[in-house]
């Protein structure tokens, strides 16, 4: 089976991710931040980059940064040769799963945008599994030594490797 994850592996996201929050910070608290154009900005971020704000503020910025995405849903880039991959996987009868820790109406929004959303045979996001994606995987009945991994992030790669993805059968991918 082939799983994908999504932020900057299947569509690279942080562009349209960094101005969604710099104009929710703009509408909640009435200053436009700063963001490197270079680094995904965080709700760990946002907290060190505005430590005064009251727990209503920072729940407010997430909520409008969540609405206002879809606006910025053309800063998003697909990785148009593992979208072709996906595509073939799909055709030719293998399993694939999109496992992502993105939201469940943002990565459906993004899927929907790029007209990939058919090519996964499952498809698993953060409210499914939180915090432990390949943990998750296991508990659904996949066999985690047979995953191919497609993913962008060292982090996750090392977790996924920790939780028994066969280190040889993850694919970093990347722009």
């Amino acid at each position: 089976m082939f799983v994908f994850d999504l932020d900057n592996t299947l569509i690279m996201t942080d562009d349209a991710n960094n101005l969604a929050y710099a104009d929710a910070v703009q509408t909640v608290v009435g200053v436009k931040p700063q963001l490197a154009t270079s680094t995904r900005y965080t709700r760990n971020d946002l907290r060190t980059s505005f430590p005064q704000l009251t727990d209503d503020q920072f729940d407010r910025i997430i909520e409008t940064k969540q609405g206002l995405f879809g606006s910025y849903i053309d800063k998003t880039v697909l990785n148009v040769n593992l979208a072709r991959i996906l595509r073939m996987l799909s055709q030719n009868g293998n399993e694939t799963i999109l496992l992502t820790s993105c939201h469940r109406k943002r990565a459906i929004q993004l899927c929907k945008h790029y007209d990939i959303h058919q090519f996964f045979s499952h498809h698993y996001y953060y409210e499914d599994c939180q915090y432990d994606k390949y943990s998750f995987l296991r508990s659904e009945g996949f066999d985690l030594q047979s995953v191919v991994l497609f993913e962008n992030d060292q982090i996750s790669s090392n977790e996924a490797v920790q939780k028994g993805i066969v280190k040889d059968n993850i694919i970093m991918v990347s722009f």
